[in-house]
Formats: C-alpha cells, structure tokens, sequence
C-alpha cells in the first residue's frame, strides 16, 4: 500500500538489555527510590527470570551511573545530589540546543511546517 504505515519488525535484544531498561524505568518513575538495594533473589523472582541476565542488567545500571556497587552489600539506586541534578539539566539543556540548531539549519520551513 503506497503511503500506508508500515508495520517495523520486532526488536530482539538479550534479556539482560530488557531488564536493565524495565529497571531503569522502575528506577525513573519512582518505584524503585533512590537508595533502595536491588536484591538479586527479590528482583528475579518479581520479574521471571533468572539471576545471571539479572545481574549483568544490574551490573549495566552501575556503569551508567543510575546504581552502584558496594562490595559485600549489594547494589543500591544512586541518590543524585541539587548539584547532580543541577549538573545534568545544564548538560541537557546544552545537547537539545545544539540538537534543535543543527535541525534548524538544515531546512527551517520544513521544520515550522511540521511543528506546526
């Protein structure tokens, strides 16, 4: 069908992948509070699966910063400072300007008649 939406294959992504971002999404939307450990047996046994892709989903959220590790007692949400906050509007409201610039420049009648 010309023009007809078309349907997008559907993405396959390893566990750990899925459970990191339903983590991370727990962990923005508030359902997991800063501070909070992340209980391996507790966590499996909440979302079906087993520990391994837990823990390597685990393992990402300490890399990126949302959670961290302390040796002998777990992993726990990380509790973000006024200056953290602070710190990540200031790099956000820098990257989507620089974002909206670049898009503006290419074809800026385009861009209005679509947000319009």
């Amino acid at each position: 069908m010309p023009g007809a939406k078309r349907l997008q294959p559907v993405r396959r992504e390893p566990a750990a992948i899925a459970i990191a971002h339903q983590l991370t999404e727990a962990i923005m939307d508030g359902t997991l509070a800063p501070g909070t450990q992340l209980g391996e047996a507790e966590l499996a046994a909440e979302l079906g699966v087993s520990r391994g892709p837990l823990r390597e989903a685990m393992q990402r959220l300490v890399q990126q910063g949302i959670a961290y590790s302390e040796p002998h007692r777990g992993v726990f949400v990380t509790t973000l400072t006024e200056d953290d906050v602070r710190d990540i509007y200031l790099a956000r409201t820098a990257i989507e300007s620089a974002a909206c610039r670049l898009i503006l420049r290419r074809d800026p009648q385009r861009t209005a008649d679509r947000l319009a």
